[in-house]
């Protein structure tokens, strides 16, 4: 059971094509903080996510950004994120990263829709 402030990050391609060294890295309380997937199938396949649970509170203003597209250079971009997140004193839940071909788009799927969804036998799409 999650409390206010906790979440998971959720690394997601939504690209046709696959992506190698996904990352997303950030600092609490002088400690580096690093979450990466070495690999991320396509969008069209299954598991194109990385899921990482109980993510180190607080949620960070910002986050750096690294993704390699099959075929392209490595891309990396600065991501606000804290300003992306409704009613953030008291958000639980996924906080989903989806990298997208020169962009990161932050998705936060609240804790109480995943539960209703899950209770409709829907599946939460980000």
């Amino acid at each position: 059971m999650h409390c206010p402030g906790q979440y998971d990050t959720v690394l997601q391609n939504a690209t046709l094509r696959q992506m190698r060294n996904v990352s997303i890295c950030w600092n609490v309380n002088g400690e580096e903080v690093r979450q990466e997937a070495g690999y991320l199938p396509s969008c069209l396949e299954n598991n194109a996510a990385a899921i990482f649970g109980l993510s180190p509170e607080p949620i960070p203003q910002t986050v750096m950004a690294r993704w390699r597209i099959e075929g392209e250079n490595e891309h990396e971009k600065i991501v606000p994120v804290a300003s992306r997140i409704p009613n953030i004193q008291s958000f639980t839940g996924d906080i989903v990263f989806k990298f997208h071909e020169d962009d990161v788009v932050i998705v936060p799927v609240p804790k109480w829709l995943e539960d209703r969804n899950s209770r409709l036998g829907k599946y939460t799409v980000p």
